[in-house]
């Protein structure tokens, strides 16, 4: 998810050896300096190992994610949100890792419900971070909001372990070829677990899914329309 506007749709012992900053500090940099943590606790180490791993991921399908990039941790973010991306900001709001289980039956959670927790919280990770990679991707209309989330959720489903992959194709397929005047808002709003599932459908039929996805990133291709 995405907010604009008003600011803007492991071992402990270990972490406290590779974080920078006394145990205590916030923000906390992570090694490399490209992520800082707010508010990880214990977490910390874990969310800057997370961090490191999906950037590589994003890369690798022509994504960057600006740097640095701060990833605070939100005990109570809004009920239906799993987490949040402010434009502008560089900045990422996600629930402590342990409370995604309770969010399992929220709206537009249901079609990761089969996921395992230990790939939740990573995939949640690399949905925002796919937003921030696309902060300054120019947009020719009123908003763009199909083709951020299109990008994010397929990069959420893509580096899904292949258990996991597997288990979130199964869950409820889209029968036939997937076309492009189908990822409509209203889909996303209505039905979000539905739109993920036709996006990612969508990418997989394209002969080359990361070329795509980058000149997605270029503002060369987009999936919005001026009638929106």
């Amino acid at each position: 998810m995405i907010e604009k506007g008003i600011p803007r749709v492991i071992a402990v012992l270990s972490a406290t050896a590779w974080l920078t900053g006394p145990v205590g500090a916030e923000p906390r940099t992570c090694p490399g300096g490209q992520v800082l943590t707010e508010g990880a606790g214990t977490d910390a180490a874990l969310i800057c190992e997370l961090a490191l791993r999906v950037r590589g991921q994003l890369a690798s399908c022509n994504l960057t994610v600006p740097a640095p990039l701060t990833i605070e941790i939100v005990p109570d973010l809004a009920e239906n949100c799993a987490g949040l991306y402010h434009c502008g900001e560089s900045r990422i709001e996600l629930l402590p890792p342990a409370l995604y289980v309770a969010r399992q039956d929220a709206r537009g959670f249901l079609a990761f419900r089969p996921i395992s927790t230990d790939a939740i919280f990573e995939s949640l990770m690399r949905h925002e971070m796919a937003h921030a990679a696309l902060d300054d991707t120019p947009c020719p209309f009123s908003s763009c909001v199909v083709t951020q989330e299109y990008v994010a959720y397929t990069m959420q489903i893509l580096f899904l372990p292949e258990a996991d992959r597997a288990l979130f194709t199964a869950g409820a397929p889209e029968p036939g070829t997937v076309s492009a005047d189908m990822l409509h808002p209203m889909i996303l709003v209505m039905a979000p677990d539905l739109f993920a599932r036709r996006a990612w459908r969508h990418l997989m039929d394209q002969d080359d899914p990361c070329d795509v996805i980058g000149r997605i990133a270029d503002g060369q291709v987009t999936l919005d329309s001026p009638q929106w």
